[in-house]
Formats: structure tokens, C-alpha cells, sequence
């Protein structure tokens, strides 16, 4: 019974180790990812033509009325397609959109992200996202989703010591923005001249880490796998 039982708890802890670095491989590419894509075009000078061109409309309380009706409530698209809506006018700000979009819209797709965000430091207004659900033009300050784990984020980056400098994530929790699916969030700062002005986040889906939870190390063997978060939760 003994050799039994020491036989089985060296197979747990191979499937163990080896599932750990599954995850720690998935999540490290996913911060890779962050600092490479807050210093691309579509983060630094789309994020900061569409912030201007909001300002010189006169705020976001104004353009949110005008872009949430046109990038959602009259969008043409239907749910889960209003991204297909790349320049709704031809404003200074839905042409940095239409670039963003573009570029956000490939990244998203070729690396499995469910959406893709751009927001400012301050009151955490969300400027630009890839999907065009709720969350859209609202505040992570004062806004309907603040208490979110999207909102989490950001007061996470802004408040964290480095600055903003490094990639945060949060926990998957269910976001009601996306249906209630179970979603984590990763993000970094968007630097312009030295100064954090905006972030970038990516929505992350959890099948990526379903799939890989139930993959068996060895092809074809059983395996019941579970990852438990420091909560206590699976």
C-alpha cells in the first residue's frame, strides 16, 4: 500500500509542476504582450488623438452621448459584431478609432483575447474597446462597472508603486458586461512623454486556461485537474 501511495503522489506532483508551468508560460506571454503593445502606434498616438479630440468636444459627458449611440444603440451590427463598425463619422476621433480598431481587432483575434481597451488615468474613462459592450465610454471611477474586476485593474495600476510601469492582473471573476462569463483582466500604463496617461488592458477569456486544465500531460490518460486560486475557490 505504501509504494502504491508513494507512486500516486509522485504523479501528482509531476501533473502539478507540469500544469504550473503551463500557466506560468500562458501568463508570462500574456505580459509580454502588454509592454509590447502599449508602445505600439495604436496605443500611445490613437489613444492620445481620440482623448484630444474628446476634449475639444467639450468632455466626456458629451462624447459619451454621442459615441455610445453611435458605436452601440445605433451600430448597424448586432451583438458580438459591433466591431465591424470601424469609423462611424468623420470626426477626428473615429478616425484614430478606425485605426485602433483595425489594429486591436487582429491582436484580439490572433492571440485570443476577448476584447481590448484603452483607458485614461484619470477617472479611468474608457475611450476605446475592441467588442462596444456596456462598459464603453463609461468611468472605472465612478461608473456603473467601478466595483468590477476590470475595475479593480485599474485602480490596481494606478495606485500600484511602480507607477504603472508593470503589468497587473486580476482574479477571473464573472463580468457582467460580457453575459456574466468568467474573465480576467490584464494591463499596464500608457506613457507619453515620461507620464502615465492612459492604460491598455486586455480582456482574457478562460478557455484558454480550461483547455489547458484539462489537456493530460500524457496522451490519451485520464487526468482530473483543478486550479484553485488563493481563495479557496476553483
Amino acid at each position: 500500500r505504501s509504494i502504491i501511495y508513494s507512486g500516486a503522489n509522485q504523479q501528482i506532483e509531476i501533473i502539478r509542476e507540469s500544469k504550473k508551468n503551463e500557466f506560468l508560460e500562458y501568463f508570462d506571454f500574456k505580459v509580454k504582450d502588454v509592454y509590447i503593445f502599449r508602445k505600439s502606434v495604436a496605443a500611445t498616438k490613437r489613444f492620445m488623438e481620440m482623448k484630444t479630440s474628446i476634449e475639444r468636444m467639450g468632455g466626456i459627458d458629451r462624447a459619451k452621448d454621442i459615441y455610445r449611440a453611435m458605436y452601440i444603440t445605433n451600430n448597424p451590427n448586432p451583438p458580438g459584431s459591433k466591431q465591424n463598425l470601424i469609423e462611424g463619422d468623420n470626426s477626428e476621433y473615429s478616425k484614430a478609432h478606425g485605426q485602433a480598431l483595425s489594429f486591436f481587432s487582429a491582436i484580439i483575434k490572433e492571440r485570443n483575447y476577448y476584447d481590448a481597451f484603452l483607458n485614461k488615468k484619470k477617472n479611468g474613462n474608457i475611450l476605446f474597446t475592441v467588442a462596444k459592450e456596456e462598459d464603453y465610454m463609461t468611468s472605472l471611477s465612478i461608473g456603473p462597472y467601478r466595483d468590477s474586476n476590470l475595475g479593480k485593474l485599474y485602480r490596481k495600476i494606478i495606485n500600484s508603486p511602480d507607477g504603472g510601469q508593470q503589468a497587473h492582473i486580476v482574479d477571473y471573476e464573472p463580468y457582467a458586461v460580457s453575459n456574466n462569463q468568467i474573465n480576467s483582466f490584464i494591463g499596464t500604463g500608457i506613457f507619453i512623454d515620461g507620464k502615465l496617461e492612459g492604460i491598455l488592458v486586455f480582456q482574457l477569456p478562460l478557455d484558454e486556461i480550461s483547455n489547458k486544465i484539462r489537456k493530460p500531460i500524457v496522451k490519451n490518460r485520464k487526468e482530473t485537474s483543478f486550479l484553485v486560486g488563493p481563495d479557496f475557490l476553483l
